[in-house]
């Protein structure tokens, strides 16, 4: 009967094939875009030539880089990266990888370290569960040339940034707190003791050494995910191997909290990170957002590079929906019509009926009556103002 019969099996559904995907990216030279992929590629788009290149692997490397990756730009037409096995590859403008190091685990982050040695490309490599790092030092003339040392970190130090500031290497951690190494010395470990007023509890994601400082002492800037930014300077200590790091300035960004990291272009300090679903540029001297890019938000991999010659160009690759992006600007998304014309924020702005004049209130106080007059030369002539009404609030 019915009950004796057998339940027809489900037939089983050929098991999917799994797809390669966009994993890490880096720029080479500025330009060209190197990304690893899932299943352990390495790729390089050339801009000029529009062309996607196969990276070749050294033998005995060419799982490396499978399933999991981390990569790093640590100068002109340079990139190192690495992965589960701890082999640390270099990228050197040449569609072929080399091996310059193993170390002995998974390799965590890779954090570029400019300017430590004078001739070298210098990086710092973090080792998943280890307490100690490794800097990688690479000849520029003869690359063949590399050595290697390591640094203790202090107890429950991930390392999440790195910097040099006046040839102290500088590092970051997950949690706030910032180290610093004089790897000039036999005996590179310090004791860093750092402003209590610099109250941060969250990653600090960038380290930067300010063009400018006063008194003679090395400045440095850095940001945090809590979506602060904060100077400080460094001080010698009692002995040589003290140094107190004094907070100068912490400030919140306009916006964030998500700040990914900071760089100098020309005189102007350039923050950005993310800010809702967008990724944002913001000039933080001259007060003004720079670019947008509607992305998805944080939690993406990407890499973000801005040209050393003007703060309007920069180049955003990022991972939306599985694809990958490049979004670039080549010029600001906005010209200034006129600076100053008002002491604090503009809340408010009309025009007139007949398209004449145009009226602008702010948190100053006061209301500003312009024309904008198209024979005036050059653009910032072409506002003007005829009155000032004082004592209102916008």
């Amino acid at each position: 009967g019915t009950a004796s019969q057998k339940k027809k099996k489900k037939a089983k559904k050929p098991p999917v094939a799994k797809k390669d995907a966009f994993n890490k990216y880096a720029f080479v030279d500025g330009a060209d875009l190197l990304f690893t992929t899932t299943f352990g590629r390495v790729v390089v788009q050339q801009k000029q030539r529009s062309e996607w290149q196969k990276v070749s692997f050294p033998a005995g490397c060419e799982k490396a880089l499978r399933s999991y990756s981390v990569v790093a730009s640590i100068s002109d037409g340079s990139v190192l990266m690495a992965g589960a096995t701890g082999k640390v590859l270099q990228y050197q403008s040449s569609f072929n990888l080399k091996e310059i190091a193993s170390l002995n685990g998974k390799v965590a982050g890779i954090f570029k370290l400019p300017g430590l040695i004078s001739g070298y490309s210098s990086a710092l490599a973090t080792v998943l569960g280890q307490t100690q790092a490794t800097i990688i030092n690479i000849d520029n003339e003869k690359t063949q040339r590399h050595t290697q040392s390591t640094i203790d970190l202090p107890a429950s130090f991930v390392v999440t940034s790195a910097g040099v500031v006046d040839q102290l290497v500088v590092l970051g951690c997950r949690s706030g707190r910032i180290a610093a190494y004089d790897t000039s010395s036999p005996s590179t470990s310090m004791s860093t003791i750092v402003d209590k007023s610099f109250d941060c509890r969250d990653a600090i994601t960038s380290i930067v050494p300010l063009r400018t400082s006063n008194e003679g002492l090395p400045h440095f800037v850095v940001t945090a995910r809590n979506g602060k930014y904060g100077v400080l300077a460094i001080h010698k200590g009692r002995d040589s191997k003290e140094r107190i790091l004094e907070l100068l300035h912490y400030s919140t960004l306009p916006f964030g909290p998500m700040i990914e990291g900071a760089s100098y272009v020309d005189s102007s300090l350039i923050i950005y990170g993310f800010r809702s679903e967008h990724f944002i540029v913001w000039d933080e001297t001259n007060q003004r957002e720079i670019m947008s890019v509607k992305c998805g938000g944080a939690h993406r991999n990407y890499a973000f590079e801005t040209e050393a010659s003007t703060d309007a160009t920069a180049v955003f690759a990022y991972t939306k929906a599985s694809e990958l992006c490049i979004y670039e600007q080549l010029q600001l998304p906005f010209q200034i019509v006129k600076e100053g014309g008002h002491g604090r924020e503009i809340k408010g702005s009309a025009v007139s009926d007949d398209q004449q004049l145009i009226a602008t209130a702010a948190e100053d106080t006061n209301i500003r009556i312009w024309s904008y007059e198209e024979k005036h030369n050059p653009l910032k002539n072409k506002l003007q103002c005829h009155a000032v009404l004082r004592k209102h609030s916008a």
